[in-house]
């Protein structure tokens, strides 16, 4: 996993929690990086442009992880359950 995150509460002092709750409902995508340990672990992302509650340009990117054997078992991902790990914000 990747470290020093920030939660949504972090991040929406930063960014707003409009911008958190809309980058919540986007569809994320594999990063293709794997996370290893006795937990093999998929890393999954989704990003949103937009300002910073001081007019700054930034991109916020949410982090999601899946195990892998559960991808490897369902066809369908929005059976998964999808916790958002972090955000980071660029």
């Amino acid at each position: 996993m990747k470290t020093n995150l920030l939660t949504a509460e972090q991040a929406e002092k930063i960014v707003g929690d409009k911008m958190i709750s809309e980058l919540d409902g986007l569809d994320c995508e594999p990063t293709g990086r794997l996370m290893g340990g006795s937990n093999d672990l998929v890393e999954f992302s989704a990003s949103l442009e937009g300002e910073d509650l001081e007019g700054e340009s930034c991109t916020v990117v949410v982090y999601y992880y899946q195990l892998e054997s559960d991808l490897e078992e369902t066809e369908d991902l929005s059976y998964l359950e999808w916790i958002a790990e972090g955000y980071e914000i660029i």
